[in-house]
């Protein structure tokens, strides 16, 4: 199976060569029901899905709808604020997958020490967050990869 980004305007192909539409809106996306990790048989042991992030955001209305969407053969784990705050990562659960999400507070030097130690599946880079908090990183990588940019002064 070939991946399909929806979030770059990168064409993308199939294994046959031939162009994959890339969804326009939210409606021509697949159904989440068949989606090949659904497919796991009940038999078969429950995927454990880590949400690492501040309890208001882990709380929120979006996750929430992002959480709907798994079903029984998923395990969610809370990563609430008591952990992330107070328990060394050795005692945080481990988990076949992560879900972090950085917020005020969130201890985010720490989450990154537990990915590098339990190698979890990750949904999103939290190497990358980093880049995010300094404006300059975020205007290299943005002209590294091609996207226009306003045209700027950089003071150092």
């Amino acid at each position: 199976l070939s991946k399909i980004d929806i979030s770059s305007g990168i064409e993308k192909k199939n294994n046959n060569n031939q162009r994959i539409e890339r969804p326009r809106h939210r409606s021509e996306l697949p159904d989440v029901a068949q989606h090949p990790l659904r497919a796991v048989q009940t038999s078969s042991p429950r995927i454990s899905v880590g949400i690492c992030a501040m309890d208001k955001k882990a709380n929120s209305k979006p996750m929430k709808e992002i959480l709907s969407q798994f079903g029984p053969n998923f395990e969610i784990v809370y990563y609430g604020n008591k952990m992330l705050l107070d328990d060394p990562i050795e005692d945080w659960p481990r988990v076949d997958c992560l879900i972090a999400f950085y917020s005020t507070g969130f201890p985010l030097e720490k989450a990154i020490a537990y990915v590098e130690q339990t190698k979890p599946h990750l949904v999103n880079d939290l190497q990358m967050q980093r880049v995010l908090f300094d404006r300059r990183e975020v205007y290299a990588l943005l002209d590294a990869i091609g996207v226009p940019t306003p045209r700027r002064v950089t003071v150092d």
